[in-house]
């Protein structure tokens, strides 16, 4: 008799349908206020003082907050060690690479925008991997953001395929998810801001008590810097600290929520040698408040393969959402409600509608575990 494989946990779950089952499952609360989780309720508040909006998934790493179900975390935090220190940013992708060739076989399907992020993974590959076992999936705006790339180095060397879409089942999909996290995730609403911008380089304390006078959330706050392990002293490193810790498996597990298939998703810089570069070259990331010095590293190393000059010098982070476009428009009908350990990925008869009754019919018994806590 065979051996049914139970989910184990939930690594993302989606925010229009959750608190339904969290609320069926006895859980009090929404959106992260839930009754007897007030760390969980601090860390939404935490998000506000970065985003207005939160957007994404809220993912404690460090496993020191109590969740209202049973959490899968996909990448738990470690403190970089000190032998570790000076890992420069080119030997933690060649890492990388090495990595996901040790474990996936090729070929390797990669994903690129043009931005800089995901262009730093396809030189990466292209410097370790033979260029026969890479596929590159790409876009016409992918194109129009980097088409010197394009026209140099992916058009003469690599297979391309020009699709927004997702490659056949049983694929590696390798993307430059996670990137931004290793990066402080900093974009224009925030850095180029006029309330947050001559609060960038002063200590946190100063923004937060703008923000709020709520003493018992501004101590939480103080304990949660202090995770670090390093000096969380001013805006952008609380911001670093937080996006790192607790959004980037939300960054992870997107694409994998947007296909409805086997392909494997694998984010490129979902690796502990990302974020140990990242702890020990805060500073590096962006250079005062020049915002075409973000993620120079990334751009230096770039340049040493295409001697583009004009992309390090003037390329800017860009929003480069339209590569899955066409798998994430196809969820607003039947994305699934979370997606666990195993990779399942429940859905509802009756979505977009919730309903309990349903619910109860379909999927209780069988992920009824996940909300025993």
């Amino acid at each position: 008799m065979n051996q049914i494989l139970h989910s184990k946990g939930i690594q993302y779950f989606d925010d229009d349908y959750f608190d339904f089952i969290l609320n069926y499952h006895g859980i009090v609360g929404s959106k992260y206020s839930y009754e007897g989780f007030e760390d969980l309720k601090n860390l939404y508040k935490l998000n506000k003082m970065f985003s207005d909006s939160p957007w994404g998934n809220i993912i404690d790493r460090s496993n020191s907050t109590q969740y209202p179900f049973k959490l899968h975390i996909r990448l738990p935090w470690t403190q970089p060690k000190e032998v570790e220190k000076n890992l420069d940013l080119e030997t933690a992708c060649s890492i990388r690479v090495n990595e996901i060739t040790k474990k996936y076989p090729a070929p390797y399907v990669l994903y690129w925008s043009g931005g800089i992020d995901s262009t730093l993974l396809l030189v990466s590959f292209m410097k370790l991997v033979e260029h026969k076992n890479l596929v590159v999936y790409l876009t016409k705006n992918s194109i129009k953001e980097n088409e010197y790339f394009f026209e140099n180095i992916i058009k003469p060397n690599l297979k391309f395929v020009l699709n927004t879409g997702y490659p056949s089942n049983n694929s590696f999909s390798i993307t430059g998810e996670c990137g931004d996290t290793v990066w402080a995730a900093l974009d224009h609403g925030f850095f180029l801001n006029q309330r947050t911008e001559s609060y960038i380089y002063k200590p946190w304390q100063q923004w937060f008590e703008t923000k709020t006078d709520d003493m018992d959330f501004l101590n939480f706050a103080e304990k949660f810097m202090k995770k670090a392990a390093r000096p969380i002293v001013t805006l952008f490193d609380a911001r670093w600290w937080f996006y790192l810790l607790c959004k980037s498996q939300s960054k992870a597990t997107l694409l994998q929520m947007a296909t409805f298939h086997n392909s494997i998703v694998i984010p490129f810089y979902e690796s502990t040698c990302f974020e140990t570069w990242s702890w020990y070259n805060v500073e590096n990331i962006i250079k005062g408040h020049n915002w075409q010095t973000y993620k120079w590293p990334a751009k230096e190393i770039i340049y040493k393969f295409d001697k583009n000059k004009d992309y390090l010098k003037n390329k800017s982070k860009e929003y480069s959402l339209d590569i899955h476009n066409t798998g994430i428009l196809s969820l607003k009908i039947d994305k699934p409600l979370f997606l666990t350990d195993n990779f399942e990925k429940p859905i509802l008869s009756t979505q977009p509608f919730f309903s309990n009754s349903v619910y109860k019919i379909e999927l209780y018994k069988k992920y009824k575990h996940l909300f025993l806590i």
